[in-house]
Order: structure tokens, then sequence, then C-alpha cells
């Protein structure tokens, strides 16, 4: 079950990576990284948005932060365009110094410790250090106690969320645990790069720019995980069913008699055309494209526009005629054979 709500829910945990224009190396020296750490901390100034941790590559950067109510832009928008503006005026260069908009991946807060110690890792994985606590481009020497903490930075209840306490012992086990997964190689999961499939599944399904969450662990061993939906409330839902067209043409084939064939081939009797408006108007109702449904029986995407003129008391009249269809397009037609195949589609049901 997905469920579809605004873009972020307060106490989410959220990977932000944001990477320079042609994947240039802007952060070259110590004071313009804690110059980014400065502005950083300005930034979330008076926001409910706080910080967990941070790696500041030379191409790119990384931010774990807990959301708040506020729409993470009143931060982030600042934060980047302050940026920007001193690596261009220091470097002397003019133009995009952020390669588009940041990179949001939401992530279960179970997964703190996990993310923390991906971006504490960076460095080792990128080869300048071959242990975490020697790099001072990430919050781990912070975090270890090894260095001061910059001011916006709750060590304890990063560590806390993480499964740590901030005595001297949880600090070191804190450490021994970044220090285990330092062999890790590229997470796709909390970079994200899963989820791009995923989520451009969905945006194809909602018609909306969804975002989705990291997996939900399974409740028990028979469960699975979940993604959680997250859709900006403002954004209008226009559900497009993702299934086989040709499933379709099967059912308007059983409703109407006649064969999958017969209702693609060129010939005007009035039983074939029937039953291509049968057809087209449930496709709309699916969200399918006109140019796409006229492909499926044969005719241009005009001859399917035109296949749908019809007075509003004749379009009830079909509605009613494909409903069942449609309910059962959305259902996965569960029992319906296809080439022997057994084609079972699911989508939330909250959509």
């Amino acid at each position: 079950m997905c469920r579809f709500r605004r873009a972020w829910d307060p106490g989410d945990l959220h990977h932000v990576v944001s990477r320079f224009a042609g994947r240039a190396f802007r952060l070259t020296d110590d004071a313009l990284r804690a110059d980014y750490l400065r502005r950083l901390g300005t930034a979330l100034h008076g926001s409910d948005w706080f910080p967990l941790g941070f790696a500041l590559m030379g191409s790119h950067t990384h931010l774990a932060v807990v959301a708040g109510e506020a729409p993470p832009s009143t931060w982030m928008r600042p934060l980047n365009t302050g940026v920007a503006a001193t690596l261009n005026r220091s470097q002397e260069r003019i133009g995009p110094v952020f390669a588009g908009r940041s990179k949001t991946i939401g992530i279960a807060p179970e997964h703190a410790a996990r993310l923390l110690a991906y971006l504490d890792n960076n460095p080792v994985r990128a080869g300048v250090v071959g242990d975490p606590a020697d790099s001072d481009w990430t919050s781990h020497r912070a975090l270890i106690g090894d260095t001061a903490a910059p001011p916006w930075l709750d060590v304890a209840k990063s560590l806390s969320l993480c499964g740590f306490d901030a005595s001297p012992s949880g600090r070191l086990a804190y450490h021994d645990y970044v220090r285990s997964r330092s062999n890790d190689g590229r997470d796709s999961e909390l970079s994200g790069d899963d989820m791009r499939i995923t989520r451009a599944a969905l945006r194809s399904v909602s018609g909306a720019p969804v975002e989705i969450t990291m997996p939900r662990p399974p409740g028990n061993a028979t469960s699975v995980a979940r993604h959680d939906v997250l859709l900006p409330a403002h954004a209008p839902l226009h559900p497009r069913w993702p299934g086989d067209l040709r499933l379709l043409l099967a059912g308007v084939a059983a409703m109407t008699g006649l064969t999958v064939a017969q209702i693609q081939s060129r010939e005007r009797t009035r039983p074939r055309v029937e039953a291509r408006r049968l057809f087209v108007h449930a496709g709309r109702r699916l969200g399918r494209p006109l140019v796409e449904l006229g492909a499926a029986v044969s005719v241009s995407a005009e001859a399917a526009t035109y296949l749908l003129r019809r007075n509003p008391q004749a379009a009830a009249a079909l509605d009613l005629q494909v409903a069942d269809l449609v309910q059962a397009c959305w259902r996965g037609l569960e029992g319906t054979i296809l080439e022997g195949t057994i084609l079972k589609n699911q989508v939330p049901d909250d959509r």
C-alpha cells in the first residue's frame, strides 16, 4: 500500500546531494569548506529542520538532515545561492555553480547510522584517506570528539538517532561502526540510484511529480519492504494505468464477442468501430494517450479523437459499459490469460 502526501513529513530523514556544474572541483580548500559550513548554519537558523552530519567533497556535497514543517527550499535555496556567490567571487568565475537542483532522497529514520557512515566514508571511497577519522571534510571527527563541532551541529542528537550516545565509549562505538563500513562501495539505495527507476514508474502511473522514501523495512519475515510515495499536496493526479494494452484489447474483445484481430483490422463495420470506440474510451479512462491508443487499433490519433466525439449522454453510457473493464485493469485483470501468462499489475488502492 502506498500513500500519497506532501513531499516531506516532519521527522523524515533526508540525504541531500548537491553537485557542482560540469563535475568541477569547486570546494578546493579549508577556507571554502568553512564558509560553506557557516552558511549552512545561517540557512538553518530559525528553521525547524536540523542536520545530523555532512560530507563536503571537492565536486559535490552531502547533507543528512531531519525534516521539519517548513518547506526545504526555505533553507536550501539561500544556502546554495550564498555558496555559489562566494565560489564565483573567490575563484573569479561567472555562470552556474550547481548542476541543477539538489537531489533529495527520503530515508527511513532507522537508517540514520547507515547514512552517516556512508557520508563519513566518502573521503575513504575517494581514496583521499584510509580512515574516516583522518579527514576533516566530514562531520565524523566532530561526532567522535576529535575536533570541535560547528555550533549548529547537535552531536548528542546525531549520535542518539544513530543508536549511540555521546559518552567516550559511545563515540568510540560509533567510530568502530563507521570503520566497519569503510570498505563498502557506492550504495545505490542511499544514493538514490535504484529509486530513480521506481520514481519514474510512479510518475507515469500518477501523472504527478512524485518522490519516494527509502524502502521501509518489512514488518515480519513474510512481508516485503515498502516505499512511501511523496506527493506535493497541490499536485493534481492523473493516474496512468501502466499495463499492457493487449490486456485492454482482450477485455474489449470479450465484451463485444469480436477477436482482437478483428478490432485491430481496418474494416469499418459498425460492430468493429464500436469496439474500437469502447477501447479508446476505456484507454482514456486509464490515462493512456490517444496516439498510443490509436496505434493499438490501427488508427491515427485523429481518428481515435473522432471516436470519442460523443454527446454527454452517450459518453455517460460508455462510462457504464467500460466501468468494470477499467476497474479490472487497475486490479490487474487477475485470471485473464494472455499468451499463456497471467498478468497481475499491482497499483496503489488509494490512488
